[in-house]
């Protein structure tokens, strides 16, 4: 791939997430980046990423749940909080957020099926949705550092 191609990938996935943060409800967007221009990030993310997804999860629920059922797993685990910021994997790149209104932002988030969160202190990462360890359930992963 040229450069240029390089660069057109780039500028894609980062207008796609700019999009999909764009029409989030319960959630201000704070900004869209590279995992490059926040390398602390990359490197926790790195650092933890095997541990996290080989881990057993927190929760599993039927994949065919209902609606009402899955946000209210999702709240039940999950732990996000209003008033507090998360970054937002979308698109091959992370999105900076803030959860204003928790039910919305759950709903929302949900609609892209698969969650991965981390908080902005870089203590947690958090997961919700489908992997290959359960095909029959959705997921719920936390990792913390202590």
């Amino acid at each position: 791939m040229t450069e240029r191609q390089k660069l057109i990938v780039r500028k894609r996935n980062l207008q796609a997430a700019r999009n999909c943060v764009r029409k989030l409800e319960g959630v201000e967007a704070l900004s869209v980046f590279e995992l490059a221009e926040k390398p602390a990030l990359q490197q926790f993310y790195q650092a933890h990423f095997s541990a996290f997804f080989n881990g057993q999860p927190v929760s599993r629920l039927h994949y065919r749940a209902s609606e009402e059922q899955v946000r209210a797993w999702l709240t039940e685990h999950l732990g996000l909080s209003e008033g507090c910021e998360y970054f937002w994997a979308i698109h091959s790149v992370w999105a900076s957020i803030r959860i204003l209104d928790l039910p919305a932002a759950l709903r929302s988030l949900w609609e892209e099926r698969d969650i991965l969160l981390i908080t902005a202190d870089l203590r947690q990462i958090l997961g919700a949705g489908f992997d290959s360890r359960d095909e029959e359930h959705f997921l719920i992963d936390k990792f913390s550092v202590e």
